[in-house]
């Protein structure tokens, strides 16, 4: 008969190897990237597009998008959102992180003139250990509030009264301070000044819409120096209050105890490319939040922006979670565009770049040099349409400032001021 010291460790020995077994599959699990079977699997389970886009961005990846592994995602039943966001983070992945690799690579070394050998040889990369890449500049307009003016108080009724609480004063405006704020807290976006935008708008009638003009975005580009434009219009919102009881109680006395408040808040936006004025993203986000007991002051005169979105109130976490699920589309669009500089300056053997610390730059980061040639337009329309440039050389960064970079010239000659510069491995533009 077992004595209860040799049963208690037989039981520990055990669970200790259960416990190592499980940390070792939960470990495995973590590291394992998605594959193109993930996906379809995924798919098949009849889980949600954006689900699926989630996952995609918050776990490695090993997808296989040739030609057949396409076709057969696609047999698989996965949508075409799900297989763009597919491609866009394999390009992303591409583009910031072998890039970097590979200038320090032994084949890029050698594709180096035989005069910076020895500068490259002696270069320290530690600056690229844990950079995430140059920020995309954004200018975001002032969002337009259609839905604001159709607040409509409902009559009360023998058991429930329910009245509107108008929209606090400047809702739009701050709604887009809150946008600006967001992004600039994501350390993905440097949000151009609004002086800058403002310079260009009041040249612009935005109508009743508040929509701009893609054939305006690249006016804007050019003026601020942005990348992309963000635009969009406030299309729902609902903020209610209803109370148990008829007409007394919320009608008598606006600042009372009332039953429930409830909160909706929609955007849609848009973002527009300023090089070529195409939309890049079309994207509606909405949120909602209901609370019970909620004592709030419903004069319109003392009812501010900022007090109506405290972080304990309906229309504030309704806001929020709008404003969430916006900066998260507007992370994944950008990731896939491609960053660009501008030569300013030649000195010698080195360039001068239009970007800095303020948009993430840092020492020892490779880059090709191009050429563009004219802007193609479209005969019809006069629609911008891109335009093709040439690889003409590469340089690497030697000194970084908060609005400027000094780079050293690698290969090519003849460089001059307004020369794109990109991150080093990214092609030409046919």
């Amino acid at each position: 008969m077992p004595t209860r010291t040799s049963v208690f460790w037989k039981v520990t020995a055990h669970l200790f190897v259960a416990f190592l077994l499980c940390s070792t599959l939960l470990a495995s699990a973590k590291q394992k990237p998605l594959t193109n079977d993930d996906i379809i699997k995924m798919t098949k389970a009849g889980l949600d597009e954006d689900v699926i886009v989630g996952t995609m961005q918050s776990n490695a990846n090993a997808f296989d998008l040739s030609p057949d592994g396409l076709i057969s995602l696609k047999k698989g039943g996965v949508s075409s959102k799900v297989l763009h966001t597919m491609q866009s983070l394999a390009k992303a992945d591409k583009d910031s992180g072998p890039a970097l690799v590979s200038a320090s690579s032994p084949a890029a070394k050698a594709g180096s003139n035989k005069s910076n050998k020895k500068e490259k040889g002696t270069r320290s990369n530690d600056s690229l250990t844990n950079w995430k890449g140059p920020m995309m500049r954004l200018a975001v307009m002032d969002l337009t509030g259609s839905a604001l003016k159709m607040q409509t108080a409902t009559q009360p009724s023998i058991s429930t009264t329910t009245i509107a609480i108008p929209p606090p004063a400047d809702f739009a405006r701050g709604m887009t301070e809150m946008l600006t704020t967001a992004l600039t807290k994501s350390e993905r976006f440097v949000v151009l000044e609004r002086a800058a935008l403002d310079k260009v708008t009041a040249e612009q009638d935005l109508g009743a819409s508040g929509r701009v003009n893609p054939e305006f975005a690249p006016q804007v580009g050019k003026v601020t120096g942005a990348q992309a434009i963000i635009t969009g219009d406030i299309t729902r919102f609902s903020y209610t209050q209803s109370s148990l009881g008829g007409s007394g109680s919320i009608l008598r006395g606006l600042g009372a105890k009332v039953e429930k408040t409830n909160a909706q808040v929609g955007i849609d936006l848009r973002i527009i490319d300023t090089e070529t004025g195409e939309v890049l993203l079309s994207q509606s986000a909405d949120g909602s939040a209901s609370m019970s007991n909620v004592s709030a002051t419903l004069t319109r005169g003392s009812h501010d922006f900022s007090s109506a979105v405290a972080e304990n109130t309906p229309l504030g976490k309704a806001t929020r979670q709008a404003l969430e699920r916006i900066v998260s589309a507007v992370t994944i669009t950008m990731k896939s565009q491609r960053w660009s500089g501008r030569v300013m300056d030649v000195r010698g053997d080195h360039i001068y770049i239009n970007a800095g610390t303020r948009l993430g730059l840092v020492t020892d980061v490779p880059l090709d040099v191009f050429r563009a040639d004219a802007t193609l337009t479209d005969p019809e329309t006069g629609r911008r349409m891109g335009s093709p440039d040439k690889l003409i050389g590469s340089v690497v960064i030697d000194a970084v400032k908060e609005q400027y970079s000094v780079a050293k010239i690698l290969n090519g000659s003849g460089l001059k001021r307004g020369d794109v510069v990109r991150l080093k491995g990214q092609q030409e533009e046919p």
